[in-house]
């Protein structure tokens, strides 16, 4: 799901170095990047994020995402969500890449 422009609603942002946080000029001095990620929504807030392993047969530590968003959104605001560090995708098997609003 994007918006109009086609920009991305959500961000898995696990490195200092992702170009989204230049974008936004979002300045995270005391951020660990070893023990966490963020998750970056764009004008909606997280309801709930969901993931699943992405492949189990293999061993692997990948992890597939659904994100869900609050219906109510607030456009020009930018939600930052710290989360534990895991090595998590958007899920793009689905439509939207796993986005869902409710």
């Amino acid at each position: 799901m994007k918006h109009k422009d086609g920009t991305s609603l959500v961000y898995i942002v696990k490195s200092k170095d992702d170009a989204i946080l230049e974008y936004h000029h979002i300045d995270l001095p005391e951020m660990n990047w070893e023990e966490s990620n963020l998750v970056i929504a764009e004008g909606w807030r997280l309801k709930q994020i969901l993931y699943v392993d992405f492949n189990p047969f293999i061993g692997g530590n990948e992890r597939l995402v659904k994100v869900k968003l609050d219906k109510t959104s607030k456009s020009s605001r930018i939600y930052i969500y710290k989360i534990k560090k895991i090595n998590i995708y958007l899920d793009e098997r689905y439509a939207n890449g796993g986005i869902f609003i409710e």
